[in-house]
This record gives C-alpha cells, structure tokens and sequence, in this order.
C-alpha cells in the first residue's frame, strides 16, 4: 500500500486497513469501520469517498470529521468473494482494504 497524505489518519491503519491482518466477515453482515483524521482544516469535507470498489454494499454514515463513523451492510451475494474497500480523501490520497466475505 501506498499514500501519500497530508494528514495523519488514525484507526483503520492499525486494524483495518493493516496490510497483513485478514479480514473475514460474513456476507449479509454489516461492518462497522471507525477512524480518525487529524491536523489543521480537517473536517467533514476531508473525506471524498468511502466505499467498496464493487457496487452493492448500503452505507450508513453514523459521525463524520474529524471522528468518521461508518457501517457498511455489505449483500449476501458477495458470498465466497473478495471485496476491495476503499477511503479517498480530499487531497487524492487512497486507503485500501481487502475482506474476504464467507
């Protein structure tokens, strides 16, 4: 994984979005992804996009900037498959996380 950011995002790096964690979930299931974005000028504009590379998943925004808080309901037809998730922000920089859906 490669980024380049102007601000420290903070949560989903260790847990989520670490490249040697595995990630299963149950397909139908929702996941709750929680993280956290600081620095100067950050705010609810900070984040561009959340959001699975495959259409499908419904997303519920619970809390945004600079505290993001998002359950993600992922189809049960995403079953035996992986999923690409991704966090885009403001100045173009991406985070990515694959889950395995069983």
């Amino acid at each position: 994984m490669t980024a380049t950011v102007s601000w420290p995002l903070q949560g989903l790096v260790g847990k989520v979005l670490d490249p040697v964690v595995e990630r299963q979930v149950e397909a139908g299931s929702t996941i709750p992804l929680k993280w956290s974005i600081s620095g100067p000028g950050v705010n609810a504009g900070t984040v561009t996009s959340v959001r699975f590379l495959t259409d499908g998943a419904n997303y519920k925004m619970v809390k945004s900037g600079p505290h993001w808080h998002l359950n993600v309901q992922t189809p049960k037809t995403w079953a035996a498959t992986s999923r690409v998730f991704r966090i885009t922000l403001v100045d173009g920089s991406t985070y990515e996380a694959e889950f395995t859906l069983k």
